[in-house]
């Protein structure tokens, strides 16, 4: 379990400075890329957690292990994607212009990626991460994964209370036609307008977009 806690935080941790370099790279500029606010992505952590736990049989068999880490890692993120789109009702990411796609979730490209990541992990992250761990004192290692697990369930918590606001407000701009807005409405889209933005810049495929250059458009003609 211990082990098994560590792996967690640390790959969430890594998964989101992958994704921010990748932003770096193809965006030029610094991305928070992360569902939760906070500098991590849990499916990463999820996704590599998963690969330890369930394909330590495969070890010795690198073709075989690429594959089961390949479906199994994308079954996780098929599953992912499916939940957040029906709690939220947008698509989080969209991978439709790639052959060989189911549903837009999902496609052979990343799940490739996916196999060839949990190969370097388990053949040369994993036993370099291992060894560390245990040159750590356990009971400092103890509090450190208790005070790095309540952050990140915090940042949930509010990371999905400030998605379900967001989504009350867009509903009644759009009722209102953002032209008609109440001056209460109109402050709390003023507020909630930054926290858009970074889940837009997160996630291009949200149709949030939208409602931020809408909502942009209605408050510069009033000026």
């Amino acid at each position: 379990m211990y082990n098994c806690l560590w792996i967690f935080i640390l790959f969430s941790f890594l998964g989101w400075v992958v994704e921010v370099i990748y932003s770096l790279i193809v965006d030029k500029q610094f991305v928070n890329r992360g569902f939760l606010f906070g500098p991590v992505c849990p499916i990463y952590g999820f996704g590599v957690l998963l690969v330890y736990i369930c394909l330590q049989p495969l070890i010795a068999y690198p073709v075989a292990l690429f594959f089961c880490s390949a479906l199994l890692v994308s079954i996780l993120e098929l599953a992912t994607g499916a939940i957040l789109e029906r709690l939220f009702n947008q698509k989080w990411w969209d991978y439709s212009n790639y052959p060989l796609n189911f549903k837009g979730y999902i496609c052979l490209r990343f799940s490739a990626l996916w196999g060839i990541g949990c190969l370097l992990f388990v053949y040369f992250v994993l036993p370099f991460t291992l060894q560390i761990l245990k040159l750590l004192p356990f009971y400092i290692s103890s509090i450190f994964i208790a005070f790095a697990l309540a952050i990140m369930i915090i940042d949930t918590f509010f990371t999905i209370a400030s998605i379900s606001k967001i989504k009350r407000y867009i509903v009644a701009a759009a009722k209102s036609g953002f032209n008609n807005l109440k001056n209460k409405q109109a402050v709390a889209m003023a507020k909630i307008s930054p926290k858009i933005e970074r889940l837009v810049k997160a996630f291009p495929k949200l149709k949030l977009s939208d409602t931020l250059k809408q909502f942009r458009q209605n408050k510069n003609n009033k000026k």
